[in-house]
């Protein structure tokens, strides 16, 4: 199918509600919500109490209800945080692998116009607002909520009208004044569930293809052709995401002139790129360079990443970093150099689970 698609539906095999958005038929971005999970999930704000600070900077906190998080942020010096305190925090990485929550205090409450951001001021714009007097315009119209915290304005905000942007700066922080009257460990805002994601972070599609029964209430897309799957079919296998979908819980993934070897461990993820020949290798290892952060992204995978590309030619590195530097740019992933045994050296921020953590097939 030409154009972009929101698919949105259940997953047959895990039962979780899926978003994901494929453009010209490719699979670019993924949103899951799985059944049974946990609540510390990226973007959950929390009034946690601490259980325990650490010398070297850092402390525990109890969420409420049996989860824990770590508070790490390099704003604030933990270690000024007595046991006891209560402080609201947000949650940056998910609970895996039986680690605590990663948290920060620096809270950012998203939607679809507007990030407002209560521990610092100011009002930001999206370089995609290319337009002067609108960016003035915009800032202007929240010039009243300046002493409440900062603002950035997002994409779509310069398709909103000036009274929509005071109903979402009045909406924003009146959720952050109720967060904050709560002073006993609890979740105070839920991590944004998948057509959330996918109606305030990614690009608005063509057209949204649902299952029959699926609810739309949340998905502000006005300008999008909604199409729901005949009743009984499942919109993700009828638009081929669910194929999709499987290829990512293979540990290998084909290119033009090779293939590359993806294997995520506790400590880092490894990629080893493989080509046909000598005379494919540099096709394939760019060909690999523009693949892996799609790859990352669609797996849910962070963490230390090192790739061993195919050859070890120093002379194409350049073209080479170059070429995954690109292709990462909107995807938080960090380019650290090349190791002394050649291999590239890489971090992604973990913001989600892994896709095979998400979607475990339920138990027959």
């Amino acid at each position: 199918m030409k154009g972009s698609t929101l698919v949105f539906g259940r997953h047959a095999d895990s039962g979780a509600h899926i978003a994901a958005l494929t453009v010209d038929g490719r699979l670019e971005n993924l949103a899951v919500d799985p059944p049974n999970a946990p609540k510390a999930r990226a973007g959950a704000v929390f009034v946690g109490r601490v259980s325990r600070s650490l010398s070297q900077g850092g402390a525990f906190l109890d969420l409420g209800a049996g989860e824990i998080g770590f508070l790490v942020d390099p704003h604030v010096d933990a270690r000024d945080l007595a046991e006891g305190d209560a402080v609201l925090a947000q949650v940056l990485n998910p609970a895996e692998d039986g680690k605590a929550a990663r948290l920060s205090l620096s809270v950012q409450i998203k939607d679809r116009l507007l990030v407002f951001t209560p521990m610092r001021s100011g009002v930001n714009a999206s370089r995609q607002i290319g337009d002067q007097a609108l960016r003035r315009e915009l800032t202007e119209a929240l010039a009243p909520f300046q002493d409440e915290g900062g603002f950035i304005l997002r994409t779509a905000a310069a398709r909103a009208t000036r009274d929509e942007i005071v109903a979402a700066a009045e909406r924003l922080v009146a959720e952050w004044r109720e967060a904050a009257r709560v002073t006993d460990p609890a979740l105070v805002r839920p991590a944004p569930h998948a057509l959330e994601i996918a109606a305030t972070d990614w690009p608005r599609p063509d057209i949204v293809v649902t299952d029959a029964d699926a609810s739309t209430r949340d998905l502000v897309l006005a300008d999008a052709r909604h199409r729901p799957v005949d009743p009984g079919q499942y919109a993700l296998e009828e638009l081929g995401v669910a194929e999709a979908l499987e290829e990512l819980f293979a540990s290998e993934c084909a290119l033009p002139h090779g293939w590359m070897a993806l294997q995520r461990t506790e400590a880092l993820i490894a990629i080893d790129v493989n080509a046909g020949d000598a005379s494919s290798r540099l096709p394939a290892n760019l060909a690999a360079a523009r693949e892996i952060p799609r790859q990352l992204r669609l797996r849910g995978w962070g963490g230390m990443v090192l790739i061993d590309f195919a050859g070890r030619d120093a002379a194409h590195r350049e073209r080479l970093e170059a070429a995954l530097r690109q292709s990462a740019a909107r995807d938080g992933v960090k380019i650290a150099g090349w190791g002394p045994l050649g291999l590239l050296e890489a971090t992604r921020r973990r913001s989600a689970l892994p896709i095979e953590t998400v979607l475990r097939r339920r138990a027959t």
